[in-house]
């Protein structure tokens, strides 16, 4: 299972895997990061340092990919290659630096 340093997208991933277990099915967990969404413009989310370190993928490319992982039976669909990267890195770094970069990427630009 992926670890991330949000503690949202942790209990998403770790929830999705028991649910997918007690029904002996795939369950897939998209973790998407930064998606270009109506959402995201209602939710203010493209004003992060986070959004603004890179152009965001569109929503369509996103949930192909996801379905694409669905379709692969992945219990963990990370879109992005520095969304993947930051993902690998996280059991390798410090909790305390994790929620330094977290609190960093999550704050105005």
């Amino acid at each position: 299972m992926a670890r991330t340093g949000d503690g949202q997208t942790a209990l998403v991933t770790g929830a999705s895997a028991g649910i997918g277990v007690d029904l002996a099915e795939c369950l897939s967990c998209l973790c998407p990061g930064p998606t270009i969404s109506k959402f995201r413009e209602r939710a203010g989310t493209g004003k992060t340092r986070r959004a603004r370190a890179g152009e965001p993928m569109g929503s369509a490319e996103v949930a192909l990919l996801g379905y694409d992982g669905w379709r692969a039976n992945k219990r963990v669909v990370i879109t992005g290659a520095r969304n993947v990267i930051l993902a690998t890195l996280v059991p390798f770094l410090p909790r305390r630096a994790i929620l330094g970069i977290v609190h960093n990427l999550q704050s105005p630009a």
